[in-house]
């Protein structure tokens, strides 16, 4: 029913977002790859003030989808 297919989806959401945090990457074949990046300090606008504020450097996760799933798209 519904709410199983919710816990199933939720909980292999949360085993991908466990095993990003532990090997810094997360594979499933015949759909991509995600990875984690540092992405650089940099300048950025305020969007109320227009002021200039400086954006840290933080990690984020990027996604490349697999030769397989790039065809069928």
């Amino acid at each position: 029913d519904k709410r199983q297919v919710e816990d199933i989806v939720n909980l292999t959401i949360a085993e991908i977002e466990s095993t990003i945090k532990r090997e810094r990457r997360f594979g499933l074949v015949g759909f991509g790859t995600f990875n984690v990046r540092l992405r650089a300090a940099r300048m950025g606008v305020h969007p109320q003030t227009k002021k200039p504020i400086k954006i840290p450097a933080q990690n984020t996760v990027t996604f490349k989808p697999s030769k397989e799933l790039r065809r069928g798209l």
